[in-house]
This record gives C-alpha cells, sequence and structure tokens, in this order.
C-alpha cells in the first residue's frame, strides 16, 4: 500500500508543479486547471482527464494496477465520504482519506469559485 500511496503523492506534486490546483469532489480538468488525487495520476502519466468519470477510473486503475472498485472506494475516501461497513476494499478508502488529510485539497466548487472573476461557480 506504501508504493500506491507514494505513486500518488508524487503524481499530486507533479500536476502541482505543472500549475494544477488539489481538488476532491470532481475528476478536474486541463480548462479548470483542477485535478483530485487520481486525476493528478492520469495528468502525470499523460493521460487527458476525460469529462467521464467511468473512463476516467478505467484508466486510473491501469495506471496504479487496482480495480475500479478500489479507484470507487479511494475517491470515496478522499472525497471525505463515510464508509460502509460492507465496502470491499476499506484499505483503498482509508489511503484516500489518509491522502486527503495530508494534502488538505480545496473542493471542486471552491476551486471554481476562486476562478471565477465575479466570485460565482460556472
Amino acid at each position: 500500500m506504501n508504493d500506491l500511496k507514494d505513486k500518488i503523492i508524487s503524481n499530486i506534486k507533479y500536476a502541482q508543479e505543472r500549475g494544477f490546483t488539489l481538488i476532491s469532489d470532481d475528476w478536474g480538468g486541463e480548462s479548470s486547471k483542477c485535478a483530485c488525487a487520481l486525476g493528478c495520476v492520469l495528468i502525470a502519466n499523460e493521460q487527458m482527464v476525460s469529462n467521464d468519470p467511468e473512463d476516467n477510473a478505467l484508466t486510473a486503475a491501469a495506471l496504479l494496477g487496482t480495480s475500479e472498485d478500489w479507484i470507487n472506494n479511494f475517491l470515496n475516501g478522499f472525497d471525505g465520504k463515510q464508509i460502509h461497513i460492507s465496502t470491499r476494499h476499506q484499505d483503498a478508502w482509508k489511503l484516500g482519506l489518509e491522502i486527503r488529510n495530508e494534502t488538505k485539497p480545496f473542493s471542486y466548487s471552491e476551486h471554481m469559485i476562486n476562478m471565477d472573476p465575479m466570485g460565482e461557480a460556472e
């Protein structure tokens, strides 16, 4: 699990060095210059962040050597959502929450408000 954490953190730093803001609650994208932790994995591996979350999840799963279910549970933890007792891949949820707590992402809506000179989200 430490290998995955190190890779994700490294990819977050890579995206941030290229001007991306780390966000939660959305995959982000090039036009908004933001990305979630796994969106940063896509960016660091020269993949486009798609408007289709399922495409993003499949690509991230392939890049990290995990399943789409693992990716979705990681994102639930990273987005600060509650875990369900029956959740498979509780380790993924815990890792997502751990990385969230360490990196302190902005919420997507907060980022979009900050980008808009009128102070309103799109």
